[in-house]
């Protein structure tokens, strides 16, 4: 598996202005997941097969998103440690933008192959290094 956005997400980015959710990017937020989750593509809400309750850690809403040249930036972001975590591996995380409820939650960027996964929960704050950019909007799915 690699690293990519999910289709349905894909496709609005294919359409004029891209509907990209920079309207509304208070809103964005990351999951850190176990290996519960199976990966789908086509996949388009939280509320996907497998996805709640893979749910290790919920991030707040991450800030300082911005797009330039085809690359998503953002500030680092830091989950707070969960005692009750201790011992679960992340092994994926999601970017998804929060609506409140997670049908409805459109999921945005899954990825499995970043440098700190496999990652042992061990009840300390998690940062997610996204000072190298995000995703890049490349134009394939």
């Amino acid at each position: 598996m690699t690293a990519r956005f999910y289709e349905p997400f894909a496709e609005d980015l294919a359409q004029p202005l891209n509907n990209l959710p920079t309207g509304n990017v208070a809103s964005i937020r990351v999951a850190l997941l176990d290996a519960t989750y199976t990966f789908s593509a086509a996949h388009q809400f939280r509320s996907a097969t497998g996805f709640v309750g893979a749910t290790l850690l919920t991030s707040p809403v991450v800030a300082g998103i911005s797009v330039s040249a085809g690359l998503w930036n953002a500030s680092n972001v830091v989950f707070t440690g969960d005692p009750g975590e201790i011992g679960n591996i992340v092994t994926q995380y999601v970017f998804y933008e929060d609506t409140g409820a997670a049908a409805t939650d459109r999921l945005l960027w899954y990825d499995n192959e970043a440098p700190e996964l496999p990652l042992t929960l061990n009840g300390a704050n998690v940062t997610l290094d996204l000072t190298n950019g995000i995703a890049r909007i490349r134009g394939t799915v």
